[in-house]
């Protein structure tokens, strides 16, 4: 988990939220929420983004792992890092 803010919640509260939060902005590509939780989320994100440059094997497993239960974010992620951010 990147960063040391708590927000007011569990551990097991804040992973549930903050990988909802990540899941919804890429699928989305846009969130509506509070600084703090944005500054939290964003590095999340970014690391996602990091890892889907390359699909190797343990990338998948780390994307697996974060956004668990969308095969199609998963597949547009891979997609949009190939073409934009190569």
């Amino acid at each position: 988990m990147p960063g040391t803010r708590k927000l007011g919640r569990t551990t097991a509260q804040r992973t549930a939220m903050l990988r909802a939060m990540v899941t919804f902005l890429l699928e989305k590509g846009k969130i509506e929420t509070t600084v703090t939780r944005a500054k939290e989320v964003s590095s999340m994100a970014e690391k996602m983004i990091t890892i889907s440059k390359e699909n190797t094997l343990a990338n998948k497993k780390a994307r697996s792992a974060l956004i668990n239960r969308r095969q199609k974010i998963r597949e547009n992620l891979l997609l949009k890092c190939r073409k934009n951010y190569r």
